[in-house]
């Protein structure tokens, strides 16, 4: 199973409401996955069991985890895009 680390500044509403997405998408494709929400400062700390990063505030370089933008989860706008993306590391 694979890890998914949601992340935004406080690690309240924005990671939330990208989690509630990811579930919703996952359960439609049914995929299963480990999601960990966090704030920024905590990101650190889950790097280490991430296979891929949901964010919704920039980030430093992670080394080789794949990083996604998931603001459109808060905005609407490029959810088709962004579902593309998720999906394409959860093969």
């Amino acid at each position: 199973m694979k890890n998914l680390v949601i992340t935004c500044g406080m690690g309240l509403a924005s990671s939330a409401l990208m989690m509630r997405g990811i579930e919703d998408l996952f359960a439609r494709k049914g995929i299963v996955a480990n999601m960990i929400k966090c704030n920024i400062d905590q990101l650190d700390r889950h790097m280490n069991e991430a296979d891929c990063i949901v964010t919704s505030v920039p980030i430093e370089q992670t080394g080789q985890i794949p990083v996604v933008l998931g603001t459109g989860f808060l905005t609407g706008i490029g959810v088709t895009e962004l579902e593309a993306e998720l999906l394409s590391y959860f093969d």
